[in-house]
């Protein structure tokens, strides 16, 4: 069977198809990003009503081979994932792209990867026939339907849409292209469903409380929680005043808070002049930002009652002692 192969020509209307084979077959790591998904109702091309889906590509780079028709993402190669419901379809695709070819690399490898449970599905070559390097838009002018091409729909039977980039020859640089930002790719799809995460930090205020001068301040955790049905993801923290991000459960950033789970950052207060102190500690999370505030202060250590009455039996002891000595000198 031949892989299908969705590639624009110049004329944005205009698909071809081809057979094509490519790398060997290897695992890449998942990123969840239902964040950057998003969607309209409206007729697909040949009439029928669908849900039409923007996903952002922007910055994705190609460097590895694509795979054969069937076969996973290659290793080393992030994916885009999107959980559009069990038996969910997609009739079309559209796209609008800035192509960026680098070193000896042509516009024409860089490539999409359209993947369902069975492996690779479909590729999206954007640039078709640019043997020519730099960067170059492309875009089809609206949704090219599957099935008008000699393509079956895209069956989603987990429900899951995996996007992956890849190169159609390797030229020996790293990256061989990129679609670079703005660049999306849009589907057409039928009996889709779509969540939406709810992410949200448990406690918005963080205390420190008041510490003496040159004394320990513990660190604080602050527990972020994912309550609605998608993942969403989380991006690196923004944090203003004396305070830092010393650990905690959280993932590097960027990172995917699957629904209904949590994670933990934990914050230190580096402040060491003595006042009152404040910040914030905003990460952006299923493409909202979500803030929580931090406090604490250093006061100037003063003795107890009780130090006070040790310096004093210490201080009349010494003199005493100076008399004695002065005495016996005499």
């Amino acid at each position: 069977m031949l892989l299908r192969t969705l590639i624009a020509a110049t004329l944005a209307s205009t698909v071809f198809l081809s057979g094509a084979a490519f790398a060997a077959k290897g695992d890449g790591p998942s990123r969840t990003l239902d964040s950057h998904l998003f969607g309209t109702v409206g007729p697909s091309p040949d009439g029928a009503t669908t849900d039409q889906f923007d996903i952002d590509i922007g910055g994705q780079q190609t460097f590895v081979a694509c795979p054969a028709f069937n076969e996973e993402p290659p290793a080393g190669q992030p994916v885009l994932t999107f959980d559009l419901g069990a038996g969910a379809e997609v009739t079309a695709v559209g796209w609008d792209t800035l192509v960026t070819a680098f070193g000896a690399s042509w516009r024409s490898e860089a490539t999409v990867g359209f993947y369902n449970a069975d492996g690779l599905y479909l590729t999206l070559a954007p640039g078709t026939d640019d043997s020519s390097g730099g960067p170059t838009a492309y875009a089809s002018g609206g949704l090219v339907d599957l099935s008008d091409n000699g393509i079956p729909n895209m069956v989603l039977s987990d429900g899951m849409l995996r996007l992956s980039f890849c190169e159609g020859f390797l030229d020996g640089v790293n990256p061989d292209g990129e679609f670079t930002a703005p660049s999306s790719v849009t589907i057409g799809c039928m009996n889709c469903t779509l969540g939406s995460p709810d992410i949200s930090f448990d406690i918005p205020n963080i205390g420190f409380g008041s510490t003496a001068s040159g004394g320990t301040v513990p660190n604080q955790f602050i527990t972020i929680t994912n309550n609605g049905d998608a993942a969403g993801t989380v991006l690196a923290p923004v944090i203003t005043g004396p305070f830092a991000l010393v650990g905690g459960t959280c993932p590097a950033a960027p990172f995917d808070l699957a629904a209904m789970s949590s994670c933990t950052f934990e914050v230190a207060f580096t402040g060491n002049a003595v006042g009152n102190f404040s910040g914030t500690f905003t990460v952006n999370a299923g493409g909202a930002d979500i803030t929580a505030s931090l406090a604490g202060s250093i006061f100037v250590s003063v003795p107890t009652n009780s130090n006070w009455a040790l310096a004093a039996l210490i201080g009349v002891l010494g003199l005493v002692a100076g008399l004695v000595l002065v005495r016996r000198n005499a």
